[in-house]
C-alpha cells in the first residue's frame, strides 16, 4: 500500500504527545485515517526493533502461515482505510448538497419572477409576420425570424412558458436512489426498443 504523504508530519505530532483528533484537526485530515496511519507506523517500528528473522530460516509451513497472516493484515488495513475515505466522502457530499439546494432554490425564485414584456399571443403574431413566406428576401426574413424566435423565453412570462424543473437530491442516499432509477429507466427503454426491433440510439 502506498505511503501516505502526511505520514512524517502525523508521526512527528504523535511522538510529541498529540492525540489523533488533534493531529487530524491540525492537518485537516479524517481522524480515523490518522489513527490507522499511526497504528501502522507503530507496528512497523516495533517490527524494526525486534530481532529480524530471515524468512528462509522458517519452515515451509511457517512461511506459508506468515504469508497468509501478512496478506490478511494488509487486507484489514486496506478495508479500514477505504471505509474511512468512504465515510468522509459521504459526509462531505451530505454537507455540500444542502448548500447546492439553497443555490438552486434561489435560481428557481429568479425564474419564477420573470414577468416578460408581452403576452405570448402577441409574440406569436409578430413571429408569424417575420416568417420567410411573408415577402422580402428569404435570407433576411429567415435571419430575423431565427433571431426573434430565440428571444421567446426572455420576452414571454414564466406563467405562460414555465421553465422545466427536476427533483434535486439533498443527501448522498437520495443521489444514489436517483442514479438507480435513471439506470432502470434506461434499461427499460433499451428492452422496449429491442422488443420492437428499433435501433438503439
Amino acid at each position: 500500500m502506498q505511503r501516505h504523504p502526511m505520514t512524517d508530519a502525523i508521526m512527528a505530532r504523535a511522538d510529541a504527545g498529540l492525540s489523533s483528533p488533534k493531529i487530524a484537526a491540525e492537518l485537516g485530515l479524517e481522524g480515523r485515517a490518522v489513527r490507522h496511519i499511526i497504528e501502522r507506523q507503530l507496528i512497523a517500528r516495533k517490527a524494526q526493533a525486534e530481532p529480524v528473522v530471515s524468512r528462509d530460516e522458517l519452515s515451509i509451513s511457517a512461511q506459508k502461515k506468515l504469508d497468509t497472516a501478512i496478506r490478511q493484515h494488509q487486507r484489514d488495513l486496506d478495508l479500514k482505510f477505504e471505509e474511512a475515505v468512504r465515510e468522509k466522502y459521504v459526509a462531505d457530499l451530505n454537507r455540500v448538497l444542502p448548500e447546492y439546494e439553497q443555490q438552486q432554490a434561489y435560481c428557481d425564485e429568479v425564474i419564477k419572477a420573470r414577468k416578460g414584456v408581452m403576452p405570448r399571443a402577441t409574440f406569436r403574431k409578430i413571429l408569424a409576420c417575420l416568417h420567410p413566406d411573408r415577402g422580402m428576401s428569404n435570407a433576411v426574413l429567415a435571419s430575423a425570424f431565427s433571431a426573434f424566435e430565440q428571444l421567446e423565453r426572455v420576452l414571454v412570462s414564466e406563467a405562460e412558458m414555465p421553465t422545466r424543473s427536476s427533483h434535486r437530491p439533498k443527501t448522498h442516499a437520495e443521489l444514489m436512489e436517483q442514479k438507480r432509477k435513471v439506470s432502470e429507466d434506461r434499461a427499460m427503454r433499451r428492452a422496449k426498443r429491442a422488443g420492437t426491433g428499433m435501433a438503439y440510439r
